[in-house]
């Protein structure tokens, strides 16, 4: 089974949203139906799943990439 895709989160940039929301971590985790000890991880900058990440962006409202510290570049359209 090959190994599950992660990322590192952008913790700072997850708790802003969450805050910006007026969610606490335990409203969120309910929300994603995940332990609280998941959103925690992801604030604290702790890798997480891709999955996670995009549950994150959807509960949250933003990109996934803007989630995620240091994504690789996006690729220009040539014109």
């Amino acid at each position: 089974m090959p190994p599950t895709p992660t990322a590192t989160p952008d913790g700072t940039r997850i708790r802003e949203l969450r805050e910006g929301m007026g969610l606490s971590t335990a409203d969120l985790a309910r929300k994603l139906r995940r332990h609280v000890t998941t959103i925690q991880n992801a604030e604290r900058g702790r890798p997480v799943s891709l999955t996670i990440i995009g549950q994150l962006s959807r509960a949250l409202g933003a990109r996934p990439d803007e989630l995620i510290a240091n994504p690789p570049a996006r690729k220009q359209a040539d014109p």
